[in-house]
């Protein structure tokens, strides 16, 4: 029999749960120690076989549908959360339902991907075996702004799912841990708008809705989640951890990224209404305005919107072994697709 702890992953396929996988399959210590059981729509895809291969329990699940969760986590020690907005989002199906129903494609995206974290929480409450559920998580820009920012609805679909664990399970939230992730090192690819752009006379210019001088966090989710799941799951639970490869403002990081390509570089500030212009040319109109919003925010609030609940890894006096460099991410990265 098989004594080691299971841990059940969701999204083991995906950017963050693929890199817990990673993380716990590439040390020997860890797979001593823990066993794995990976949560995939489609089992039978390449990734799914091939962790497979590696020994991880592939079931299929649905976030949507609380009975398979409740399968799929059936004698878990410990489970990494991790939903989906963005998917639902760009679902040309979802679009023509929020139309039909008068709503943003935003709003609706919300209310699926807070469907999902409910479903998660109410099917990990009722495992008796769970010891620790680490939740991939950013912080309420509405809660933070007090109302200003209200339709940042990425960001509070989140938050909102933390909200419900300790409103509604108190003894379930006495074993989570919160991972608030930051700025994704290649979100740009998702929309160039967000990184230095060539303009005349070959300056690259980078145009954000924010103050350049905020610190943000940077991450690499391919790499670093998993790291930071292993830091949690040595902690107590109860720790709020911030999810930054790096803190560094967008003046530091533009800096930096001219140095190492030997670019001209200038940062520019725009409104709001310059990020949906660009970005409704290739999404749904509002899509500009929701992504210039999150960033007038952190430019204002800052990432994580003040709260004092979440931790830097200097405030608790942890080393996370296995984190990247944004040096090396950019040395590495191709920007050919930016006249770079």
């Amino acid at each position: 029999m098989d004594e080691r702890k299971l841990l059940v992953i969701i999204g083991i396929t995906g950017n963050q749960g693929g890199s817990v996988a990673r993380t716990f399959l590439d040390d020997p210590k860890l797979r001593s120690k823990y066993r794995l059981r990976g949560i995939s729509r489609n089992p039978s895809s390449s990734q799914s076989r091939e962790l497979a291969a590696q020994g991880v329990g592939m079931v299929v699940a649905d976030l949507h549908d609380p009975s398979s969760l409740l399968q799929a986590f059936k004698g878990a020690h410990a489970i990494f959360s991790v939903t989906d907005f963005w998917t639902p989002y760009l679902d040309k199906n979802n679009q023509a339902k929020a139309q039909e129903q008068g709503k943003h494609i935003g709003q609706l995206s919300y209310e699926l991907e807070y469907e999902q974290g409910r479903n998660i929480v109410d099917a990990a409450s009722k495992v008796p075996e769970l010891e620790r559920f680490v939740v991939s998580m950013v912080s309420s820009t509405k809660k933070s702004s007090n109302g200003r920012y209200d339709k940042i609805w990425h960001f509070d679909s989140k938050a909102d799912m933390i909200s419900y664990v300790k409103s509604t399970y108190p003894d379930l939230a006495k074993k989570m841990s919160e991972l608030n992730m930051g700025v994704f090192f290649r979100a740009w690819r998702f929309a160039p708008v967000m990184a230095p752009r060539r303009m005349d006379g070959g300056v690259h210019v980078l145009t954000m809705p924010c103050n350049p001088n905020t610190p943000i966090p940077f991450v690499d989710p391919n790499n670093d989640t998993g790291p930071f799941v292993r830091a949690l799951l040595t902690l107590e639970p109860g720790i709020q951890l911030y999810g930054a490869t790096a803190l560094m403002s967008w003046n530091t990081w533009l800096a930096l990224w001219g140095r190492i390509l030997d670019k001209k570089v200038k940062f520019e500030q725009v409104g709001v209404d310059f990020y949906e212009e660009e970005l409704s040319k290739t999404f749904p109109q509002g899509f500009g305005t929701e992504i210039g919003e999150m960033f007038e925010f952190m430019g204002i609030y800052g990432y994580d919107g003040g709260d004092p609940a979440c931790k830097r890894r200097e405030e608790l006096g942890i080393e996370i072994p296995g984190l990247s460099s944004v040096e090396e991410y950019i040395k590495n990265e191709d920007w050919s697709m930016l006249g770079v």
